[in-house]
């Protein structure tokens, strides 16, 4: 006969209550147990590592689709109204077929196209995320890009000469790409564009030139 020794039974309980649930993992078909500890721990930092890393995949596959979506038109002359289908996404200041304009109308300088032009192009070249594509001597079409989802914009500039030679005007449209609407983005960068010029003119940074 065999004797058990004292503390014995306690021990073999614990053993048993500390290998359960191996026992009940292997009992119920699966191959490991759940992770305790710092296991668990790392496993739940993983788990939630993931989710920033999917979300930065998605936005940077949406930029992408944005991008191929909204290729650079071929601008060439100014447009002569803003497109039906555009017209809240679409600010136009000029003497025919206005649109949100805010109130401004076509700006009237005493200075020269070519001087008139240049001032209007380096406001363009000076705003963020602002690419000129296109310049000649009485047109700049630049693309203005959005800062979360790089939504882009197209800003044409417009000179020209006025009735009587004397004055360069100048007339903008400002339109988004894609969508339908546009938040007033593009009527603030407008005006934002005729107050800079109009402060141009008036600190006489323009030089008094016929157009």
């Amino acid at each position: 006969m065999f004797k058990i020794a004292a503390g014995s039974h306690s021990s073999a309980a614990a053993y048993a209550e500390h290998w359960r649930p191996d026992v009940e993992a292997r009992s119920s078909g699966s191959t490991s147990p759940r992770p305790k500890g710092w296991a668990a721990g790392a496993l739940g930092l993983t788990q939630r590592l993931c989710w920033p890393a999917r979300a930065l995949a998605a936005w940077a596959a949406l930029l992408l689709l944005v991008h191929l979506l909204s290729g650079d038109p071929a601008i060439a002359a100014f447009p002569d109204a803003c497109a039906p289908a555009k017209l809240d996404g679409c600010s136009r200041i000029a003497a025919a077929n206005p649109n949100r304009t805010g109130g401004l109308q076509p700006l009237h300088v005493v200075t020269s196209r070519a001087a008139l032009l240049a001032a209007a192009r380096a406001w363009m070249q000076a705003q963020p995320r602002v690419s000129v594509l296109r310049s000649d001597a009485s047109l700049v079409h630049a693309r203005a890009v959005s800062f979360a989802w790089g939504f882009a914009d197209d800003v044409v500039v417009q000179v020209r000469c006025g009735a009587n030679g004397s004055m360069a005007v100048l007339e903008a449209q400002s339109a988004l790409r894609l969508g339908r609407s546009d938040f007033s983005v593009n009527s603030a960068r407008l005006a934002v564009l005729w107050e800079h010029i109009s402060g141009e003119a008036q600190r006489g940074a323009l030089p008094h030139l016929p157009c």
